[in-house]
């Protein structure tokens, strides 16, 4: 995977925040290859969730990946991950790196559409 930055970090100037933002975190080319994996061969699912008494389809697409034995739960939708797959394993290794921080887990959305989406919340 082509993963050397095309660019360097900006740093985001927020009230209460620190973020440093990479415009080109991958080169253009590595950034259409990975979205391509990653719409075709993750195994999106979509949950139904319960809003106000009444039972809906998540308006979107989800995906737990990560550590063996760590669930995630929101919104009483509890997740089992699915063993990190090589690409994501890539990614993950790439932002530790460049983070030097190390992640257990990760929760992937595909937002379809535009009618797809995620209410405000904290987490």
């Amino acid at each position: 995977m082509a993963s050397l930055f095309t660019s360097e970090p900006i740093l985001l100037n927020l009230p209460d925040a620190e973020i440093l933002y990479y415009p080109h975190f991958f080169d253009t080319k590595a950034a259409d290859v990975i979205f391509e994996q990653l719409k075709n061969k993750i195994p999106w699912q979509q949950d139904d969730i319960r809003i106000y008494g009444k039972t809906h389809p998540q308006p979107r697409l989800t995906a737990l990946f990560g550590n063996e034995g760590i669930t995630y739960s929101y919104s009483n939708i509890k997740m089992q991950p699915h063993p990190w797959s090589p690409l994501l394993q890539k990614i993950k290794s790439h932002v530790e790196n460049v983070s030097n921080t190390n992640f257990t887990t990760v929760l992937l959305n595909q937002y379809r559409d535009g009618k797809d989406s995620n209410g405000w919340h904290a987490d």
